[in-house]
């Protein structure tokens, strides 16, 4: 075989007889050759900026200074970062270049010693990384670097003022924390996503703070909490409810804040909250008949990633007006109007109040015993802030809705002059902390009245089990919620209210509960189960003049109506497009009689009607083109002047008794 050195100075020959002295001499030569050169290449000459061709000189110069400053020679990685020793510095171990510019310098965790130098002239550079060494002195002017995103300089021993850092609209990321950095925190470019200034000496208060998007800043709890609301309990309480902050396991807590003009001063209300997961606080000693403009703060304690304690700027403004005191209408009328801007007392028009919940709060009504009846002018009105919040009707009290704003002559068509009963409280754009029951008959009487409105977008949607008749809070009756009542309800449309359970529109429940309804609409509600529009498990229901549409029970049974027990009339009724499981317009079981005259089911799935246990008596009834049948049957059903048609392919009756 043959051997040839790369240099071309020397070839020897292998012969099948070995080797012999002179060729043993000969590779010695070789050895002693090829360590001449190598120890000849291990001396590299310092980097010669204005030769190399990587980069501008200045930039390259930058890097020189960096590396002389800080003692580069004694670097963790020397001599094998090749850092100075050629006319590469885009192949120095570190350096990312894009074109001819310096993008990223990466020397964290290197035994960096020394101060840092001018880096001016790396305009281009993006990311810089120099943490965990043992850098000292000031953090120089960075203002030139305007493509900077990432900035690491923590776990150093940097002292001084952090420099202006606020025209780096690029930056993202920020650590200068674990050094000995004095002075006020400087104004931080709004581009901030993660900022960590922790194990410092630093004071003052950073305003952009809460603008930061998604920052760690919300981890160290500077933010304070968002979606103020108000809920006026007395002529001097008011309840101020707000959205938590993301984080809330540090110590500390929310304090409320108060000023009769807006923009304060303010004064911190007497309590404060326990800790961070508490998303109300009732502000007591007020001033009746007084507006009032609300702030809230967050509080944090020092821990172990936060030396110091931490409060933060105040909230946005959020505003109340205390009830007058002992104020009642000469009359008997309590007047509501979401754009009155009188005193809030309810006695005119001028002087209405401008949530429904006030007039119908126990402490009013019991003083102002002579309010029997409460009108309501046109506009939405919601129970409250907090889910459980609800209008509970009253006895001896009737609430008219479908007055003009202002006042002037009622129109009781739910439509005309639309008076809205809203569970869509909170956040508007989600369904989420909407209330679980809007309105609420418990343990009324006939001489309870509701009249004209539209009640729309409850959401009993509490998890948990059992039936409705044992647990019901939350889980039944999303539109209204009816136990042991007697309540009249006219003029109303119950549309787009969902339970969890039962009765998507309302739910009326155990012994004595016997609603009456007049000219209502049930209107696209549904229930995971039963009775998508009313689920009925009372001792009787009356309903004339009322349209069930849309409405679903998406598990169970009952579209319309499910009926379980009792004795029901059902007159001048239209029970279309409703679905269920089974019973698509109506479910009847257990019922010691139901009377439905003057009742129209179409198009309900799967059937008109299913009839079980009970007795059904139909005086002209239509039931035509329900899905699959028009009555399932298996007890007693007694039939005068009433059409029965099935679909087409299909039978009419399934009976079963």
């Amino acid at each position: 075989m043959f051997l040839k050195m790369r240099n071309h100075l020397l070839s020897i020959t292998h012969n099948k007889k070995g080797f012999n002295m002179n060729t043993i001499k000969s590779l010695i030569a070789i050895v002693l050759l090829l360590t001449l050169i190598s120890s000849l290449e291990s001396v590299h000459a310092a980097t010669d900026c204005a030769a190399q061709s990587d980069m501008s000189t200045a930039e390259c110069n930058a890097l020189i200074a960096l590396y002389t400053s800080t003692n580069g020679a004694a670097w963790s990685d020397s001599p094998d970062n090749q850092w100075n020793q050629d006319n590469s510095p885009c192949s120095w171990t570190g350096v990312t270049c894009s074109g001819l510019n310096v993008i990223e310098i990466n020397r964290n965790s290197q035994g960096l010693d020394g101060t840092l130098p001018d880096l001016s002239d790396l305009n281009s550079l993006q990311n810089l990384y120099l943490s965990s060494n043992q850098l000292t002195g000031g953090i120089p002017d960075l203002s030139a670097l305007t493509n900077l995103q990432y900035l690491y300089l923590g776990e150093n021993q940097l002292t001084g003022d952090i420099s202006d850092l606020s025209n780096l609209n690029n930056l993202t990321e920020l650590g200068l924390d674990n050094n000995q950095l004095t002075g006020d925190i400087p104004t931080l470019p709004t581009s901030l996503v993660n900022t960590n200034l922790g194990y410092n000496t630093l004071t003052g208060e950073t305003g952009n703070t809460a603008t930061i998007k998604d920052s760690d800043w919300k981890d160290t709890q500077t933010v304070p909490p968002t979606n103020l609301s108000t809920t006026v309990l007395s002529d001097n309480k008011i309840r101020v409810n707000w959205t938590l902050i993301p984080y809330q396991t540090d110590g500390g807590y929310y304090q409320v804040k108060y000023a009769t003009t807006s923009g304060g001063p303010y004064t911190n209300a007497v309590t404060k909250t326990a800790d961070k997961s508490v998303n109300n606080d009732t502000v007591t000693g007020l001033t009746p008949a007084t507006t009032y403009y609300f702030v809230m703060e967050t509080y944090t304690q020092a821990h172990g990633s936060q030396q110091n304690a931490l409060t933060s700027i105040h909230s946005a403004e959020v505003i109340a007006i205390t009830l007058s005191s002992t104020t009642c209408p000469s009359g008997n009328t309590a007047y509501v109007d979401k754009t009155a801007t009188g005193v809030n007392e309810g006695s005119s028009w001028n002087d209405a109040f401008t949530e429904l919940y006030l007039a119908l709060k126990p402490t009013y009504l019991s003083y102002c015993t002579n309010v029997t009846e409460i009108h309501v002018a046109q506009g939405t009105y919601t129970p409250g802030n907090l889910r459980t919040d609800t209008f509970q009707l009253a006895n001896n009290l009737a609430i008219y809705g479908g007055y003009p704003t202002g006042g002037g002559t009622r129109n009781s068509d739910p439509a005309t002059n639309n008076t809205i009963l809203s569970g869509n409280m909170g956040n508007v754009n989600t369904h989420a902390d909407n209330s679980y029951h809007i309105v609420t008959a418990n343990n009324t009487d006939n001489t309870a009245i509701l009249d004209g409105f539209t009640i729309q977008f409850g959401r009993a949607t509490k998890s948990g089990s059992g039936v409705c008749n044992t647990n019901h809070d939350g889980r039944c009756g999303a539109g209204i919620l009816n136990i042991k009542g007697k309540p009249t309800l006219e003029n109303l449309i119950l549309t787009k209210n969902t339970a969890f359970q039962s009765g998507g529109g309302m739910a009326n429940l155990k012994a004595g509960a016997s609603p009456i309804l007049d000219n209502v609409s049930f209107i696209s509600n549904t229930a995971s189960k039963h009775g998508g529009g009313i689920f009925n498990e009372t001792d009787q229901l009356t309903i004339s003049n009322a349209i069930f549409k849309g409405n679903k029970a998406q598990t169970a049974k009952g579209g319309g109506i499910h009926i379980n027990g009792g004795t029901h009339t059902l007159t001048n009724v239209i029970f279309s497009g409703n679905k269920a499981i089974d019973g698509g317009g109506l479910w009847n079981q257990n019922a010691i009689l139901s009377t439905l005259t003057n009742v129209t089911l179409s198009a309900n799935q799967p059937t008109g009607i299913t009839n079980k246990a009970s007795s059904l008596l139909l005086s002209n009834v239509i039931l035509w083109e329900n899905l699959n049948q028009e009555i399932t049957n298996n007890s007693t059903v007694t039939v005068n002047n009433s059409i029965i048609k099935g679909s087409s392919g299909s039978n009419w009756w399934t009976d079963n008794g």
